[in-house]
């Protein structure tokens, strides 16, 4: 397909109903409202491939300050794969973002995008596991775990995370208030936190960020609780070997691999112990 074929432009709202039809072809779990949000959040830089006034692709991206952004939802409809739509898509990405200065770009990739990335300079961080289950009672400490206090898990995660996500925290805890518990230690203070959403087709779990991992099969424990029985699915890095153990003993399948990879100043891998799972491949 010669370029002059199809254009690049900002993704609306109007646009959603048909994304949704996209993103439903690839077996994705986003809802519309995950979609709306990421819109909201970075208003110029999520952007839709159009050929003939049909969307056939998309990418979006994710601010955190200056310092972190990311890049996700880089969709291209079946058919018109290899036609250099994801290439474009992702080159706008990375325009708006070095546009606005930040400094460090992340992203995780499936297998088929890697190639992609790796051509635009982004190089592997660690490998992730997508985690897939129902939710099952484990023995846990029940007195570490409370509801969740927002403000003590923002300034939690900005510890660990090193980037500001409390745009992202702040509409996971107003949706979905009831699955998002924190871990407090014998001196009251917050040592880990947990957040989970519903998906199209399973639950999502994460962010995960914790202290040890007592503190995350507490936090898994009672989410699991909770969800007892419901489909869910996490992305939990490689290197959280006896995590993943668990969960595999415990009816969770691996449903496929997916690819930490960054590009630019990236200070943020010494805290990869602490975070346990990411809110989404999209946001990080």
């Amino acid at each position: 397909m010669d370029q002059k074929n199809f254009s690049i432009r900002l993704m609306t709202e109007s646009d959603l109903d048909t994304i949704m039809i996209l993103k439903n072809l690839l077996g994705w779990n986003q809802t519309e409202a995950d979609w709306r949000a990421l819109l909201n959040f970075e208003p110029n830089g999520c952007f839709v491939a159009v050929q003939k006034d049909a969307v056939i692709g998309t990418a979006t991206t994710t601010s955190y300050g200056t310092d972190l952004g990311w890049i996700g939802m880089v969709i291209v409809h079946p058919e018109k794969r290899n036609l250099g739509i994801g290439r474009e898509l992702l080159k706008s990405c990375l325009q708006y973002l070095n546009d606005n200065h930040v400094s460090c770009i992340k992203l995780d990739a499936t297998p088929m995008g890697k190639k992609l990335y790796i051509s635009f300079g982004f190089r592997d961080e660690f490998l992730l596991k997508r985690m897939k289950g129902v939710g099952v009672k484990l023995d846990y400490d029940k007195s570490s775990i409370h509801s969740l206090n927002l403000g003590e898990a923002i300034e939690f995660d900005k510890k660990y995370f090193l980037a500001d996500r409390s745009r992202l925290l702040e509409r996971f805890f107003r949706e979905f208030p009831d699955l998002c518990f924190q871990s407090i230690d014998k001196n009251g203070r917050i040592n880990g936190f947990i957040m989970t959403r519903e998906g199209q087709s399973a639950y999502h779990m994460g962010p995960l960020v914790s202290g040890n991992i007592e503190i995350s099969k507490n936090l898994f424990s009672r989410s699991f609780e909770v969800l007892e029985g419901k489909e869910i699915i996490f992305d939990i890095g490689e290197h959280h070997e006896e995590l993943i153990s668990i969960m595999l003993n415990n009816g969770f399948e691996v449903q496929r691999d997916l690819y930490r990879m960054s590009i630019g100043n990236n200070p943020f891998s010494i805290n990869n112990d602490f975070i346990i799972a990411s809110s989404s491949a999209e946001k990080g």
